[in-house]
């Protein structure tokens, strides 16, 4: 596979016969690339214990964004395949252009606003605007034709770096205990700089790895982030996350997600879009105006959970009680799909054992994605950005939505225990054929 390729490619280049020693390896992806797919296929090596992860470590993500070009790939209906040039890769010629910017951007750790001495004040800040709300905890420079130091990119791990109460032991992060990580965290950055509750020992100790970085360049105020200076600045983008214990009810979500709005220009504009939330919009020919919870939403994802519509004969759709839906929504693209089965389909020993290899995963899934006793990790959870969004409104919209307190859930706990009864039974009989 393309994942095993490039962990040989990295180990064998590190090997070289030992003609030479590296400091760092930088790797550049294909403009379709997943950096997220990278990650996690380093993160699979390191646990089934690949020899590449031994003599190296995935430091961090750097993405390229184009400030001159981003406002219209972020309206664009096209998927890479419709882009010349683009893609040499048929399994991704599907991809969806804007939500593959948004995943790029997520995933990065280091934001770079290319090419800003080409695209106008507007088009920086729009770029700049979006991205920094997409991923606050990234790094983020305005530049030109790529242009950075060294220092920006690399993040090595043999920093030294003084704070003020000289710190020892900086220079040997992979050995410390959560509690030192945490400590060393706080003398950084102060409070701000605590480490996320529930991170794994290794994102600890990236978590600390990039503060230490930052605290390096954050000397330099060359590379402070710039200031809003037009009118973009002041639209007030944010972000919330969506929550619910109970399924949607699809016969009720649909028609809502049917009149969600779909702007008609071709490239991003906040300031239009901040108005049609204030003021209202215009549909086709109509003289009237009409308004929508979802008017300054730009991006939205996260998981779902859809209750059947039909628990039993012909069409029954049982299914969707143990499947996790992806909620993903960029630019002018919509999309709901299947993204596995729920954690607790299962049973927590079985889970366990599955994830043996990753016990604090296991853990942190428990401990923050399990949000019922009864139902486990089954939840709404999806996050939603964009410019003067009312969260309230949106949340209301969704709230409705959902299978009824009460009677529906009632129905919805009778469904769920009949259809454990004739699993068991099938179960049962298909033993007594063996």
């Amino acid at each position: 596979s393309l994942a095993d390729e490039l962990l040989s490619s990295v180990d064998a280049l590190l090997e070289d016969n030992g003609r030479r020693e590296l400091d760092s390896v930088v790797i550049e992806l294909s403009g379709v690339a997943d950096p997220m797919a990278i990650k996690s296929n380093w993160k699979t090596a390191l646990l089934n214990g690949h020899p590449v992860t031994e003599k190296a470590a995935l430091s961090q993500v750097v993405t390229l964004v184009d400030a001159s070009t981003f406002g219209t790939d972020w309206m664009s209906y096209d998927t890479t395949g419709d882009r010349g040039g683009w893609n040499d890769d048929d399994c991704a010629v599907n991809r969806e252009v804007p939500e593959l910017l948004a995943e790029q951007i997520e995933a990065a750790n280091i934001i770079l606003i290319n090419k800003k001495d080409l695209a106008g004040p507007d088009q920086v800040e729009i770029a700049s605007s979006l991205a920094k709300s997409l991923n606050r905890d990234a790094r983020m420079e305005e530049v030109e034709y790529g242009r950075v130091t060294p220092n920006t990119i690399i993040n090595k791990r043999n920093i030294t770096v003084d704070v003020e109460d000289d710190s020892e032991g900086v220079d040997d992060i992979d050995n410390m205990s959560l509690a030192e990580l945490n400590a060393l965290a706080l003398d950084l950055q102060g409070e701000g700089g605590s480490i996320p509750e529930g991170s794994t020992l290794e994102e600890a100790r990236d978590f600390v790895w990039d503060l230490i970085v930052n605290y390096e360049t954050d000397t330099d105020n060359s590379h402070s982030e710039p200031e809003p200076t037009t009118s973009v600045g002041q639209l007030g983008m944010k972000s919330f996350v969506y929550k619910a214990n109970r399924p949607f009810d699809t016969e009720k979500l649909l028609p809502l997600l049917s009149q969600w709005p779909v702007p008609i220009k071709n490239d991003l504009d906040l300031t239009l879009l901040k108005n049609a939330q204030d003021e209202g919009y215009k549909v086709g020919g109509e003289h009237s105006k009409q308004t929508s919870p979802f008017v300054g939403v730009l991006r939205s994802k996260g998981f779902c959970w859809f209750a059947p519509t039909q628990w039993h004969g012909i069409g029954e759709d049982s299914w969707r009680h143990n499947t996790a839906m992806y909620w993903s929504h960029a630019g002018r693209h919509f999309g709901i799909s299947e993204a596995g089965t729920w954690w607790g389909s299962i049973d927590k020993k079985q889970m366990k054992e599955l994830m043996k290899d990753d016990i604090d995963e296991y853990e942190r899934i428990l401990k923050e994605d399990f949000v019922t006793e009864e139902f486990g990790d089954r939840r709404q959870e999806i996050v939603f950005i964009g410019v003067s969004m009312d969260e309230e409104k949106i949340t209301q919209a969704l709230n409705g939505c959902l299978v009824s307190e009460g009677q529906g859930m009632s129905r919805y706990q009778e469904e769920c225990e009949r259809l454990g009864h004739i699993r068991a039974q099938l179960a049962s009989s298909r033993r007594q054929i063996v």
